[in-house]
């Protein structure tokens, strides 16, 4: 009878820790899951921000070259029409 007694305090002890390590478990993925949607937030509003600043920088050279055409129209029709036979003579070759 003893050690039905033992026995059965041994198992609802093992049980009880079990009960625990399942909670801790549970808490550890929680911990993780969070960790995870902070750094994918924190990598988004990156990524977002040099978007934003690549963005900019496009609308900044865009405007230069509008300029540049402004100024020197002739000169651009001209380097237009070059740049466009040497391409066409390199795609043509292949």
């Amino acid at each position: 009878m003893a050690d039905k007694d033992a026995d059965t305090a041994t198992a609802e002890t093992l049980r009880e820790e079990i009960e625990r390590l399942r909670a801790d478990m549970a808490a550890i993925a929680g911990t993780l899951k969070d960790m995870g949607a902070e750094g994918g937030s924190k990598v988004y509003d990156r990524v977002r921000e040099q978007a934003s600043r690549a963005k900019g920088e496009a609308e900044q050279a865009a405007t230069a070259v509008g300029k540049q055409i402004e100024e020197r129209p002739l000169t651009s029709v001209i380097t237009a029409f070059l740049l466009g036979a040497i391409l066409g003579a390199l795609i043509s070759r292949r």
